[in-house]
């Protein structure tokens, strides 16, 4: 997969995909500039799995909103681990199915 097709896969920007490689948590092939690297379809499937990447989600802000709590209210769920989200991604993704 390119970077371009990681990106849609995901629900994110390739800038956001740069900064899973930097983080370590994807592994391009090849070395070359952005959309033009080839990652392992395997990883990024299980990459998705273990970080919890949600196909439908919401801000956490919107999640706070639509539950009338505050925002650091939700966070903190998030943090105990009461509520599921993906935190790789700015913002924080909840799933919208919940």
């Amino acid at each position: 997969m390119t970077a371009k097709e990681v990106a849609e896969y995901y629900g994110c920007s390739v800038r956001q995909v740069d900064n899973l490689c930097k983080k370590g948590i994807l592994h391009p092939k090849k070395s070359y500039f952005r959309g033009e690297r080839d990652f392992n379809v395997m990883e990024v499937m299980q990459a998705k799995n273990d970080y919890n990447i949600m196909d439908e989600w919401i801000s956490l802000k919107l999640y706070a909103m639509a539950r009338g709590i505050s925002y650091m209210a939700a966070y903190r769920m998030v943090r105990s681990g009461d509520l599921e989200a993906c935190t790789l991604f700015n913002p924080i993704r909840v799933s919208a199915l919940e």
